[in-house]
């Protein structure tokens, strides 16, 4: 069962590298990609500004999905339920 695993994710990465070099593609190349997204200021390294709402919408995501792991995939809340 494990390479029925590698089997879909492999497969699952191949699709979504060939969706984004069609994309590239369509649009004129990765040159015109780069020159586009450094036009609308998209293109940013290093730029390390801490903001207090983004963090806290970061770590709020985080919670949301470690609870639901905890309550779903867990299942003694429902045996717990009578």
């Amino acid at each position: 069962m494990l390479w029925a695993d590698v089997l879909q994710a492999g497969i699952m990465l191949a699709s979504l590298l060939a969706v984004v070099i069609k994309g590239v593609l369509d649009v004129g190349g990765l040159d015109t990609v780069w020159e586009r997204a450094s036009l609308t200021g998209r293109v940013e390294f290093f730029k390390l500004v801490p903001n207090f709402n983004n963090a806290l919408r970061v770590l709020n995501t985080f919670d949301f999905f470690q609870r639901l792991n905890l309550n779903l995939a867990d299942p003694t809340p429902l045996f717990k339920i009578r």
